[in-house]
């Protein structure tokens, strides 16, 4: 049996993985559209920095540790240190940092806040005055930039929330329900009337600044390490780069998979793990 994975993302690559160590031990074949695996993983490693092009960091739940604990190269996984709890964010052509206890748009710590240089004044005020605005009781449909501008004004969203959230979910909040992304903060408004009543007075961690550090961990080397170490657990050779398919073909007793240039490959079965746009095209007209 030959399955036949495309997307070598670590969606694909996990597909594969799992096919690979199935009881019918089938041969497994990944076919990548670009020039390495990895997907939106990506690490630039120069001169002693690791810098990521993709996403920095996972979550440390049980699942994906026990996953990566059974891979054949041993990861050194480390969370973010306390000297490195700074978030910092593009204010025109300079990296200012996030004040003190700023968490994705609530101000946790007042001083802070209001000693920095990222928030004008009236924009500070509008967060502040955020304890005043009547909160919204009903669920349902509103955006998480509806909610962030509506509760902390639209400084607050274009300087920090924005590009927080985009930065964890990859997309722009306009295309993001407030309660699917903002779950706590929703909660926050509907349990105590404010979100800032509620971070200021029901307690917690108030240090660092724009995320919770404590539930991440990374590798050493960065997270392309996890992209190599799959691999290396994988059959050798089982990765096709420069494969771009245009089309996945049902056929008796099997798949047939069309490269852009018009090259076969089949298969007893096939996995899609492709962006979405790209596995619409393919699978248009099967």
């Amino acid at each position: 049996m030959k399955v036949v994975v495309v997307g070598a993302g670590i969606a694909g690559l996990c597909a594969a993985l799992e096919a690979s160590r199935s009881v019918a031990a089938p041969e497994v074949q990944i076919l990548e559209a670009g020039d390495c695996a990895g997907g939106v993983i990506s690490t630039f490693r120069s001169g002693g920095f690791i810098v990521e092009r993709g996403p920095d960091s996972f979550f440390s739940d049980a699942e994906t540790l026990d996953f990566l604990s059974g891979l054949n190269r041993r990861l050194g996984l480390e969370g973010t240190s306390e000297s490195g709890r700074r978030v910092f964010l593009m204010d025109g052509d300079r990296a200012t940092a996030l004040p003190d206890g700023f968490f994705i748009m609530a101000p946790r710590k007042i001083l802070p806040f209001l000693a920095s240089p990222l928030f004008s004044l009236r924009g500070k005020v509008r967060a502040l005055a955020e304890i005043l605005i009547p909160a919204r009781m009903e669920g349902g449909g509103e955006s998480a930039a509806s909610f962030v501008r509506r509760r902390f004004g639209g400084e607050i969203l274009e300087k920090a929330a924005a590009p927080l959230i985009g930065g964890i979910y990859c997309a722009p909040p306009e295309a993001l329900g407030a309660e699917t992304v903002l779950r706590e903060f929703v909660k926050m408004e509907r349990n105590r009337g404010s979100v800032l009543r509620s971070v200021l007075f029901d307690g917690g961690d108030k240090s660092g600044g724009g995320a919770r550090f404590g539930g991440f961990l990374s590798p050493h080397g960065g997270m392309s390490e996890i992209v190599e170490a799959v691999l290396q657990s994988l059959p050798d050779g089982c990765l096709r780069t420069g494969f771009c398919v245009s089309a996945i073909r049902k056929k008796s007793g099997g798949w047939e998979i069309v490269s852009q240039n018009g090259e076969v490959e089949e298969a007893d079965a096939v996995v899609v793990a492709a962006p979405c746009r790209a596995a619409a095209s393919m699978l248009e007209n099967t």
